[in-house]
């Protein structure tokens, strides 16, 4: 099977790992990212270099950003045509929502090389886009032969369209096998909490300094990432008397987050949703819980199908929750254990070559049902 992928997801090349995985499964994988993409949120830029290595091929793309949201992000039409035509492929795998302009402009390639297309979409709210851009997203949608779901309300908003399409619920990445034994860490020092991602107020970090202030077990905390409400949840957590339990660490690169998180006991994804936004899976969760970290999250979007039983889920907003399971966590080493064991069995379903495996029998299915 020879299948192309087209996303921005891949310029960082730590993500990439999937792609790796399914080429290991003799698949002749080629994928198009963007030749430059900057991520102003995450104050990083990246270059994509011409690669082939292991049955994986990186082709470079011009992109040109129209505004900052990856769904105006022009991809040049030379350059698609020019490597779909060099084929020949069996299919077209996309990972862009389908709003945006680069999944429209992949399936009208795709049309023309008379190749299957299946799109990747995270969307997870009824309400939002607004509705000239959800118009042109079940138009978009339409023309794909199959979907993939990064989460069971995505899935849900996708049946609305079409019932009978192919579609399959799968995360966008995966993580790196759990290590068969877990670092031994010391049980009189304070319970190490962690937070990774953008510090914007609907990650909740702020409910998370809320409820340190209350647990009262030895504690500390580590904030991992960067953004606008960094220097107000500084000086929140000094005033809370926090200064000496609270360290920011700021933003760091992708292949540097496993070695953090095996340090951490505790990791807290503590999200609050928006009427434009809800947690679309909580990726941390699973590295976390891969690392042997007890995964605690609030109930927004998908983050309780992802934690399941195998961590602890609190209402988003109830700082008295969460404070009390902190707490109850630092002091109940039992538990912590229990919930870490459950943790590292959830993140094995989840690995690059267990997803590599499921996403390649469902482009199987879409070629399936293409040819029936």
């Amino acid at each position: 099977m020879r299948v192309a992928v087209l996303s921005h997801t891949y310029v960082e090349p730590v993500n990439r790992k999937k792609l790796r995985a399914i080429a290991e499964q003799g698949v002749e994988l080629t994928l198009l990212a963007p030749a430059a993409w900057r991520e102003a949120a995450l104050g990083r830029e990246w270059r994509t270099e011409p690669e082939s290595d292991g049955g994986l091929r990186v082709v470079p793309v011009g992109v040109r950003r129209l505004l900052a949201t990856p769904a105006a992000a022009v991809w040049d039409a030379h350059d698609l045509a020019a490597t779909l035509s060099s084929g020949p492929y069996d299919l077209l795998h996309v990972e862009e929502e389908p709003w945006s302009l680069a999944a429209r402009a992949a399936v009208r390639q795709a049309r023309r090389f008379r190749l299957p297309t299946v799109l990747f979409t995270w969307h997870n709210l009824p309400g939002y886009p607004p509705w000239p851009l959800r118009l042109l997203a079940r138009r978009v949608l339409g023309r794909y032969d199959g979907w993939v779901a990064g989460n069971a309300a995505a899935a849900q908003l996708l049946r609305r369209v079409d019932a009978a399409r192919p579609l399959v619920i799968l995360p966008q990445l995966g993580v790196d096998p759990p290590p068969g034994e877990m670092p031994r860490r010391d049980p009189t020092a304070a319970t190490h909490i962690g937070f990774v991602g953008r510090l914007v107020p609907e990650k909740g970090v702020a409910d998370l300094l809320d409820a340190l202030a209350r647990v009262t077990a030895p504690s500390r905390l580590t904030i991992v990432g960067d953004g606008p409400e960094r220097a107000a949840l500084a000086s929140r957590a000094a005033s809370l008397g926090l200064a000496d339990r609270v360290t920011f660490r700021g933003a760091v690169a992708h292949h540097e987050v496993a070695a953090l998180m095996r340090t951490l006991d505790i990791l807290v994804l503590p999200s609050r949703g928006t009427a434009r936004w809800a947690e679309q899976f909580g990726h941390v969760l699973l590295e976390a819980m891969a690392a042997g970290a007890v995964a605690v999250g609030s109930d927004c979007g998908a983050i309780p199908e992802v934690i399941d039983d195998a961590g602890i889920v609190f209402p988003q907003g109830d700082v008295d929750g969460l404070a009390t399971a902190l707490d109850d966590l630092a002091r109940d080493g039992d538990e912590r254990a229990r919930l870490q064991r459950a943790g590292r069995a959830r993140a094995a379903q989840f690995t690059h070559a267990a997803l590599a495996e499921r996403l390649v029998g469902f482009w199987r299915t879409v070629l399936e049902a293409r040819d029936a």
